[in-house]
């Protein structure tokens, strides 16, 4: 489960650096590419671990994972903030 969730972030990185970014949005994109990378970088780590049947290791990726999904969501959050909306993929209704 870790090295596939490490793939779609590898993915969703992958494919936000693709898209050219408003001015607005620029810095804020860059930031969760930058997170989103993280979060695939401790997931990785977490299947390493497993394969490695290493308890601490699992331990401290674990931590790692956690502290990158909340780092990811509160980037979510920063984009809602510009007015992009999960429910539409794009600018809430009313932005522009």
């Amino acid at each position: 489960l870790a090295t596939r969730l490490a793939a779609a972030f590898e993915n969703a990185a992958t494919s936000l650096a693709a898209i050219e970014p408003s001015f607005a949005a620029g810095r804020t994109q860059s930031a969760l590419t930058a997170s989103i990378a993280r979060a695939r970088d401790a997931y990785s780590a977490l299947a390493t671990a497993a394969a490695e049947e290493s308890a601490s290791g699992a331990e401290s990726a674990l931590k790692r994972t956690s502290a990158a999904e909340a780092e990811v969501n509160g980037m979510l959050a920063d984009y809602e903030l510009l007015g992009y909306s999960p429910e539409t993929g794009g600018l809430a209704a009313g932005r522009s």
